[in-house]
């Protein structure tokens, strides 16, 4: 039987580039804004909850969830119509006008999910 571990990546030791805290040493007082920051990144929203741990244990056996300390992957996306979908966070590398690999063609062309950039 196999295990629900392996298909999950492990939080990798040191953070990509564009997750790292910016340096300023020469900061004298705490400026908060100086820590903020827009990471563009893709998520793929889920239109059924029913389906989200479906999706998520897809994903996670591709290896296409961010995967970084503390974070959590299920997000809450607010529609334009007011409703509130459900979304998983993907991998920083993959890009929501067409940087999917094709195994997630079936997941996508299903209605499924709907893969979109957020910032």
């Amino acid at each position: 039987m196999e295990s629900q571990r392996e298909h999950f990546q492990p939080v990798p030791r040191e953070l990509p580039a564009m997750f790292r805290p910016p340096v300023n040493r020469a900061m004298k007082t705490l400026d908060r804004s100086f820590f903020r920051k827009t990471v563009p990144i893709a998520a793929a929203k889920i239109f059924e909850k029913s389906q989200i741990s479906n999706v998520r244990q897809e994903l996670g056996k591709n290896k296409d969830l961010l995967v970084l300390p503390r974070l959590n992957v299920v997000r809450d996306f607010k529609e334009q119509d007011g409703v509130i979908r459900k979304g998983l966070l993907l991998r920083e590398d993959i890009k929501a006008n067409g940087g999917w690999k094709t195994s997630h063609e079936q997941l996508n062309s299903s209605s499924e999910l709907f893969l979109t950039s957020i910032h």
